[in-house]
């Protein structure tokens, strides 16, 4: 799944802690289709994240995870071109969607 995939990424460790406490890994590992633009523990500490404050309370963790969840299947041309984020990852499919290792904190 798309959980198993960001959990199983090193770089993106800090966003997985942060999907299992907002709750959103029991959604994305039903069954859908999904797009995660996982942001690398690097982009999470440059985007000025308070990583350790968000593993903490569900709210916070809630607020940075939604902005990285979509829907359905996202190329990553489309991510790149519409959304202006940089995604350094793009093999990595899932049984229920894509996810891309991306390097910056995504805002809406």
């Amino acid at each position: 799944t798309v959980v198993d995939k960001v959990s199983g990424n090193n770089d993106t460790s800090d966003f997985a802690q942060l999907l299992e406490e907002s709750g959103f890994a029991q959604v994305l590992a039903e069954q859908g289709q999904y797009t995660v633009l996982a942001p690398t523990n690097e982009a999470l500490a440059e985007g000025e994240v308070d990583v350790e404050a968000a593993k903490e309370n569900r709210d916070k963790a809630q607020k940075v995870v939604q902005n990285h969840l979509y829907q359905g299947e996202i190329s990553a041309d489309e991510v790149t071109s519409s959304m202006g984020v940089e995604v350094q990852d793009t093999d990595e499919s899932a049984s229920n969607g894509v996810v891309y290792t991306v390097s910056q904190v995504v805002t809406r």
